[in-house]
C-alpha cells in the first residue's frame, strides 16, 4: 500500500488541470449553443416576414396584371367602338 501524503501526485494533477480544461471547454460550448440558437430565431423570423412580405407582393403584383389586362381590354373595346363609328 502506498502512501499519498498531502500533495496530490504528478497524475492527480494533471488530470484535475484536464478536468479545468474541460469545464472551461464545456462552458465555452454552451454559451456559443446559445448564441448559435439565438441567431437561428432570429434568422427564422426573418425568413418568415421575408416569406410574409414576397407573398403580399405576388398578391398585389396578380391583382396589377388583372387590371392591366382588364385595362387592355376596355382599351380594345373602346377603340373597336371608334372604329366602328368612323
Amino acid at each position: 500500500m502506498s502512501y499519498r501524503g498531502d500533495s496530490p501526485s504528478a497524475r492527480e494533477k494533471q488530470l484535475e488541470k484536464r478536468l479545468r480544461h474541460l469545464s472551461k471547454n464545456l462552458e465555452q460550448a454552451e454559451k456559443t449553443i446559445q448564441e448559435l440558437r439565438r441567431s437561428l430565431k432570429v434568422s427564422q423570423n426573418e425568413n418568415l416576414k421575408f416569406q410574409q412580405n414576397l407573398k403580399r407582393s405576388l398578391g398585389k403584383s396578380q391583382k396589377l396584371d388583372e387590371l392591366l389586362k382588364e385595362l387592355k381590354s376596355f382599351s380594345e373595346h373602346e377603340s373597336r367602338a371608334t372604329d366602328q363609328h368612323l
